[in-house]
């Protein structure tokens, strides 16, 4: 039996450079996921999931949250 597909976006800006990737995951995807399915992590070493934070829409969020459909 098929999840129900919800469709998100993962984004991180830096100075002089911005990402932005759509993807459409299972509803039952935790932000951690979105981010590693997206390629965050390898397009920028920087980031580190234990140190940076991370929000939908601007406000704090844990890494285990589940996402909802148009969440950014």
């Amino acid at each position: 039996m098929h999840k129900p597909q919800i469709t998100v976006e993962v984004a991180y800006v830096r100075p002089g450079d911005q990402f932005l990737v759509q993807l459409h995951i299972p509803s039952d995807t935790t932000i951690e996921q979105a981010i590693r399915l997206s390629g965050a992590l390898e397009r920028f070493p920087e980031i580190d999931l234990s140190v940076n934070k991370v929000g939908v829409f601007g406000k704090a969020a844990a890494l285990k949250s589940t996402l909802h459909d148009a969440d950014r």
